[in-house]
């Protein structure tokens, strides 16, 4: 439904609703440092950055609240189809169809670096959780290793 809900696991409800993308959201990714904010990539190319500090007081609302997102990004030049955000919340990484791993500041999602090297779509983006290294897999059956 072209949508990212945030659900509350213990009373089984959706508590955030963002709406926005124009295409099937195929990647999501949070803060890893406190629920700040959650990130979505879409088929319609696009990265959304959301805020969460409506949802983050671990009181259930009402009705599920409806998220704004704060930044948006035409990132890839086709479909997006994973991502993932750095252990400490700086760096988002994207993969795409259109052969190219991204890097984003998480502070506005301006570009950081475009990583190429696959000959076909990205599949699956990794940050390694103790080393400045960000793993990357491909329908071109490989896997990178980017030194960052």
């Amino acid at each position: 439904d072209m949508s990212v809900r945030v659900w509350d696991v213990e009373s089984r409800s959706c508590v955030a609703v963002g709406t926005g993308h124009a295409d099937a959201v195929a990647a999501v990714g949070f803060a890893r440092r406190g629920l700040g904010w959650l990130v979505s990539g879409a088929k319609d190319k696009t990265l959304k950055l959301w805020s969460l500090r409506e949802v983050a007081g671990g009181a259930v609302p009402a009705g599920p609240v409806a998220l704004v997102a704060s930044f948006t990004e035409r990132a890839h030049s086709k479909d997006i189809n994973a991502l993932d955000v750095s252990p400490n919340d700086a760096l988002i990484a994207t993969g795409s169809n259109d052969k190219t791993v991204r890097l984003w500041s998480s502070e506005g999602l301006t570009p950081v670096a475009t990583l190429s090297g696959h000959k076909r779509g990205i599949w699956d983006v990794r940050f390694s959780p103790v080393d400045r290294v960000l793993g990357s897999a491909s329908s071109d059956k490989t896997l990178r290793l980017w030194s960052l």
